[in-house]
């Protein structure tokens, strides 16, 4: 019995020993984890970027100027701080110990050179800087990652939906905000609104009866200075979308000056059509976009008729 108890106090010991080596030889493999930066250089010397996704959608951005730009897109504004902040996350990725190191692994996390989510090059000129293919979602803000040229597969903090493949997931939302900032003015729809310092807005144009809503030229500026541009149709015009005869006409005295919007409504198609007398391009506002603009522009929002007595 006793010598039993022997055998299994030695064998205990035995185990807490080997637990406690491969406790230690972890920790130190822990501290030796390598951590290659996925982009040596920095994001300071970032100029470029190329996407393709898995269905060959292809987009190109350039910093030109100090300013990110769309060259294939009509030479369009991209938004800045989009990709700055993506530029800044894809500088912190360290890469460690690979989850996978075939041809098979790169395969089934979607990192292969034939089948991936995305590939992503990062240029300084024409100086590829960084190149990397994005697979599967490996949970929330994860994806598996294959650097160009190498078999070995890690996980990164680079989620691939944050690198859309389509250069109006690109284009800067906020391009008509400074014509919609500090107006002075508004004409629409035989309206001119003009704002009074002491008085708030008046308006000419109102028939005998008419008084102006408050509340009505209110929920306008509010929704002139929301509205976000969707995509860029071209930088002329389509008889489709009957240019010459707009549904909505915009007269916007401010900041930038005086500005004009026509607004069209396509033959087919749940989309409108803006023109701004500031940019070259038309612009394609989805028809939830432009809705609340064409009510809130409405002669009745802003009109109201004093009730008539029998």
């Amino acid at each position: 019995m006793k010598r039993a108890l022997f055998v299994l106090g030695t064998l205990l010991v035995v185990q807490l020993l080997a637990a406690l080596g491969l406790g230690r030889q972890g920790d130190l493999l822990a501290s030796r984890s390598p951590q290659k930066p996925l982009l040596a250089e920095g994001a300071a010397a970032v100029d470029g970027l190329v996407v393709t996704d898995d269905e060959e959608h292809r987009v190109v951005l350039r910093k030109v100027d100090g300013r990110w730009q769309l060259p294939d897109y009509f030479d369009a504004p991209a938004d800045g701080g989009k990709v700055k902040g993506l530029m800044d996350a894809v500088a912190k990725v360290k890469l460690g110990y690979p989850v996978g190191t075939s041809k098979e692994a790169a395969a089934r996390f979607k990192v292969a050179e034939e089948t991936f989510s995305r590939h992503v090059k990062l240029m300084a000129g024409d100086r590829v800087v960084a190149e990397f293919y994005l697979g599967r979602s490996a949970g929330v803000d994860r994806s598996y990652l294959r650097p160009a040229g190498e078999e070995a597969v890690y996980l990164a903090g680079l989620p691939e939906w944050h690198f859309p493949a389509r250069p109006e997931r690109w284009l800067d939302p906020a391009l008509l905000k400074p014509e919609a900032g500090g107006l002075s003015s508004l004409a629409v729809d035989g309206l001119k609104l003009m704002k009074q310092d002491e008085e708030g807005w008046r308006a000419e144009g109102l028939a005998p009866g008419e008084t102006l809503k408050k509340a009505g030229v209110e929920k306008l500026l509010s929704t002139l200075a929301g509205l976000r541009v969707d995509a860029i149709l071209g930088t002329g015009p389509d008889p489709s979308w009957k240019p010459d005869r707009p549904v909505r006409r915009l007269v916007l005295t401010g900041e930038a000056g005086e500005v004009t919007w026509l607004m069209f409504e396509p033959e087919k198609g749940d989309f409108h059509v803006l023109k701004s007398s500031c940019h070259p391009w038309y612009f394609r506002l989805e028809s939830w976009n432009a809705r609340p603009l064409l009510d809130a522009s409405a002669r009745e929002a802003l009109v109201e008729r004093a009730e008539t007595t029998p």
